[in-house]
């Protein structure tokens, strides 16, 4: 209470809250004065999660489970963006005192707005710690808060835009470091464990931070080697949130197949580029020989500012040249290492080489910031890509270059600190470098937020439309929500799984956020984050080709029909138009059409396969090596693997099987009578489609030339060429031309995600003419047609 007081009494701190909030106002007044019309995105993660947010406030029954997507299973809150502090608080009150649901989407929008604000304070807390002056403190702070790249995630990533969140952990570390108390730690682990229900990578960050101080005090600190001081204080500030997480989800979650290796680990990775760099351009004609910039993905931006980028080497020296380690960079790391070497003889540091400054806790958060973008560069996995097989749970951070954002609180609050420091004699040349400093921290912070309210400031009419009396939304009178048990969007779309999915084409899914929010219809659709692997297969199955009765029939509660959302792009796969042919006509909306499809015609889809193609193939004649074929050549290729005893296989007593880290070339050879006028298509049946990594299996299709050279090749994965799913199999399809009589084809799967002692299945490799069918009949009733085997059930 005393620290609160003291706090509250400090009029630094006020005036930080003013100058933030008039630099607010500055950049975001159009926003502030409508906030709860105003979308900082009307598409992708941005849309999805307000919708999310929406759905769970005003539909769900639970508190932790989010019924909008994947239906019937929907999913645990922590894994939709929901943001559960924000939704539940809001829902709680809505149902037991007020409603104020319809405020949400200005909650959430002032919610980021005003964070910039929190972290000002924080960060002038932070500075004053320091002993930073108080005036300048203010200034610096504010400048610090509004660079932040947390700010670029207003666009979309709602839960790691609270810009306040590592400034607050620094502020309570600090506290913590200089009159440690199992209060303040407790204090720290509940802050943690709120901002981690908002992201995972709160925790994360948090986690790091507090890490690397605890690794180094237990080092350097006989106090802190006190094992019950020790495990009492981490076992607060860290341990503390993750068991509450881990509790929650195990009372709340039955998913047990979620991904072990999100995609993206290494490519979602920043570079010195995103960080020393405002453009990602070096502009000097005489570095251009020398310095090779790469253009890093977004996720990888994170720029620290002029004066932290050319005072970096001032503060680490010899250490400053490491971030630009690179083989074409080499010229210009060992120009860096050697200005750092002279550098750190002529400030005297001979004697400790990992003293930065003269304050040792803040050389802690600056090594802290250091290895963190060093990690946010995916050092060491980068280097030598296998060793993500033994990086355990560091896998599911596919964002690493987010943790570039801890050094740009370090490394800024270091510089400034370091140029406060310096010792001049002369009163007005100090003061002029600091009001330099100041002027060029707001013209970097200029440039992060300017024009940015225009990019944030996304009216949708149709959904702020809460009495629906726009024309858009006179569908809604037609649509007896209570008639249907779910919304079918067309074009299909379902991401998350990180192992089979199908993007969202033209305007599905804003489409169908639309039409469910309106009527409370959940979807079966989803765009959400690392969703049950087998719930994935059992949804996405509805838009795969027909072949045997979908999973999804044993898990639905109900038989309402499925409301169809049909967008009226035309961008329709064949087997959704052929939904759309079992559905009945209901109304239109803006580029909308409304259907109503029977649970039974979804269901019965595979129903006349078998007789069918018996039918079909007692009308031809022609037996060519083995099968019933629509023509008399032999113009195919079929291997059935049944020589292999693998113990694993589709069909017969055998199949390919392989080591899934090497090459296997599952085919390689010429193909009999070729037809350079016409397609191919390649087929085969690939194993353990729904365990973890697998669908995400490299396949190379080449072809090659009389010399023996390759002159085509194409790359895909597995998943991306899958037409059937059956159990744990899926049949995948390829098409392929030919150019020349004589080419010679090779198929090879591979996949390096997976462990060296993991295996390849690959069962009955069909290689035939687009227009040719073949015929056989099988074993149990059942009838081959085109590698496809249709049972009589």
């Amino acid at each position: 209470m005393k620290m609160f007081l003291k706090v509250i009494k400090d009029k630094g701190i006020w005036i930080t809250i003013l100058l933030s909030a008039v630099v607010l106002i500055t950049f975001y007044g159009k926003i502030l004065k409508h906030p709860n019309q105003v979308y900082f995105s009307n598409s992708g993660d941005g849309l999805q999660s307000y919708y999310t947010t929406l759905y769970h406030i005003k539909y769900d029954s639970s508190y932790s489970h989010f019924q909008g997507m994947n239906y019937p299973y929907g999913e645990q809150v922590l894994f939709t963006n929901c943001q559960p502090p924000i939704s539940n608080t809001i829902k709680f009150i809505s149902r037991n005192i007020i409603d104020i649901s319809d405020y949400t989407i200005g909650i959430i929008n002032l919610m980021m707005l005003l964070s910039i604000v929190i972290a000002a304070v924080f960060l002038y807390l932070i500075l004053k710690e320091f002993n930073l002056g108080w005036i300048y403190s203010v200034f610096i702070a504010v400048g610090i808060a509004y660079l932040s790249p947390l700010i670029n995630r207003f666009p979309g990533h709602y839960s790691l835009s609270y810009v306040f969140t590592i400034p607050v952990v620094i502020y309570l570390l600090i506290k913590f470091y200089k009159n440690p108390s199992w209060e303040k730690s407790l204090v720290t682990g509940l802050f943690i464990l709120l901002m981690a229900t908002f992201h995972m990578y709160n925790f994360a960050f948090a986690a790091f931070i507090l890490g690397i101080f605890w690794i180094i005090q237990l080092i350097s600190d006989k106090k802190y080697r006190k094992w019950k001081f020790a495990m009492l204080n981490i076992s607060l500030q860290i341990i503390l949130p993750i068991l509450v997480i881990n509790v929650w989800l195990w009372l709340t979650d039955s998913v047990n197949d979620r991904t072990s290796y999100p995609w993206g680990f290494l490519e979602y990775k920043s570079g010195w580029e995103g960080i020393f760099l405002s453009d990602f351009k070096v502009d000097a004609p005489f570095l251009k020989s020398f310095i090779h910039a790469r253009q890093i993905e977004w996720e990888g931006w994170a720029y620290i500012g002029h004066l932290p980028a050319y005072l970096f080497l001032l503060l680490f020296t010899i250490w400053g040249c490491i971030p630009f380690f690179a083989i074409n960079n080499f010229g210009f790391f060992l120009i860096l290492f050697l200005s750092g070497v002279i550098i750190h003889i002529l400030l005297k540091k001979r004697l400790n080489l990992f003293t930065i400054t003269d304050n040792k806790l803040l050389n802690i958060f600056l090594w802290t910031g250091f290895l963190a973008m060093l990690f946010s560069f995916a050092w060491p996995f980068a280097f030598s890509h296998g060793l993500l097989h033994y990086a355990g749970p560091l896998r599911q951070f596919r964002g690493i270059a987010r943790f570039s954002w801890i050094f740009f609180y370090t490394i800024n609050i270091g510089v400034f600190y370091f140029l406060y420091q310096l010792k001049i004699n002369y009163k007005i040349l100090k003061c002029t470098i600091l009001v330099l400093s100041v002027a060029i921290l707001y013209y970097d912070a200029f440039g992060n937020n300017n024009n940015l309210q225009n990019y944030l400031n996304n009216p949708i009419d149709v959904l702020s439309d809460r009495h629906n009396e726009l024309s858009d939304n006179k569908w809604v009178e037609k649509i007896n929500a209570k008639t249907f048990q779910s919304i079918l969007p067309l074009p299909f779309f379902h991401t998350g799984s990180e192992n089979i999915g199908c993007e969202s084409l033209c305007n599905s899914a804003f489409n169908t956020f639309w039409v469910s929010l309106k009527t409370g219809i959940p979807t079966n659709g989803s765009l959400m984050s690392r969703t049950s692997i087998k719930q994935s297969f059992n949804n996405i199955s509805i838009i795969l080709e027909p072949y045997k009765n979908l999973n999804l029939q044993n898990d639905l509660p109900s038989l309402k029909p499925f409301l169809l959302v049909v967008d009226k792009c035309g961008e329709l796969k064949e087997t959704e138009r052929i939904l759309l042919k079992k559905s009945e006509y209901i109304c239109s909306a803006k580029n909308i059409d409304f259907y109503l499809l029977p649970v039974n015609e979804l269901f019965n889809l595979a129903d006349s396969l078998y007789s069918n193609c018996t039918k079909e193939m007692s009308s031809i004649k022609y037996n060519v090596d083995g099968f019933i074929s629509s023509d008399s050549l032999k113009n195919f290729v079929f291997k059935d693997f049944n020589k292999i005893k693998s113990g694993t296989y589709y069909n017969g007593g055998g199949s390919y099987f392989g080591k899934a880290s090497e090459y296997n070339r599952i085919y390689e050879g010429f193909l009999p009578l070729v037809d350079t006028s016409g397609n191919y298509i390649l087929s085969f049946w690939f194993g353990k489609i729904q365990t973890d990594l697998y669908p995400r299996t490299n396949f190379e299709f080449a072809i090659f030339d009389s010399t023996g050279q390759c002159i085509f090749s194409d790359y895909k994965s597995i998943n991306s060429i899958v037409k059937i799913v059956d159990n744990n199999w899926a049949l995948a399809e390829y098409s392929f031309k030919l150019p020349f009589c004589n080419n010679k084809i090779s198929v090879t799967l591979w996949n390096d995600q997976l462990f060296s002692d993991d295996t390849l299945f690959v069962d009955n490799l069909l290689i035939r003419k687009q227009n040719k069918i073949l015929y056989k009949q099988g074993s149990r009733n059942s009838v081959f047609k085109n590698n496809r085997y249709y049972s009589s059930r």
